[in-house]
C-alpha cells in the first residue's frame, strides 16, 4: 500500500509527522566566502503533483551532503521535516510557510509521471494582474505564448 501524501497546498505550521512527494524545481546554495565551496544555506523550491509550490532551506553542517544528494528535477519522497512559518515579507513561493531540512530528514528519490510538464505555478493574466500589486512575494517572469 502506497503511503499517503500531504498536498503542499494543506502544510501549514501544525503539520505533524507529514511526508510529501515533490520535484526539485529549482536549487540554490548561498556561500558563505565567494572564494571557497562552503555553503552558508541550500534553497529549494519543491512542486508537488498539483503545480503548488514551497521553499524548503538547510542550515549548517548537512548543506554539502543535501547538495550532493539532492538534483534539481528528481523527484522525491519527503519526510521528518520541519514546518515554519516564512519569517520574511519577500519569498519565493506564495506559500505561507517553508520547510526546514535536518539531517535526519527521510527522503528518496522516486520515479514517477505523475507531475506537470511545467516547472513553476502556471498562472492566468487575471491572476497576475491581481497579484502585481502583492507585496507579500515575488511575481518572478511574465511570459505570454501565442
Amino acid at each position: 500500500m502506497e503511503h499517503p501524501h500531504t498536498p503542499i497546498r494543506f502544510i501549514n505550521d501544525e503539520s505533524k509527522s507529514i511526508s510529501i512527494r515533490a520535484r526539485v524545481n529549482m536549487l540554490w546554495h548561498v556561500p558563505m566566502d565567494p572564494y571557497s565551496m562552503i555553503s552558508d544555506g541550500l534553497h529549494l523550491i519543491l512542486m508537488d503533483h498539483m503545480g503548488d509550490t514551497i521553499e524548503a532551506t538547510v542550515k549548517g553542517p548537512h548543506v554539502q551532503f543535501f547538495l550532493r544528494t539532492l538534483h534539481e528535477g528528481s523527484v522525491y519522497e519527503l519526510s521528518s521535516f520541519s514546518v515554519v512559518k516564512y519569517p520574511v515579507t519577500y519569498r519565493e513561493t506564495s506559500h505561507s510557510f517553508k520547510l526546514e531540512f535536518q539531517f535526519s530528514n527521510n527522503f528518496h528519490e522516486v520515479t514517477t509521471s505523475a507531475f506537470p510538464c511545467w516547472s513553476l505555478n502556471k498562472n492566468s493574466v487575471d491572476d497576475v494582474t491581481c497579484i502585481k500589486n502583492n507585496t507579500t512575494h515575488l511575481t518572478g517572469l511574465f511570459f505570454i505564448f501565442t
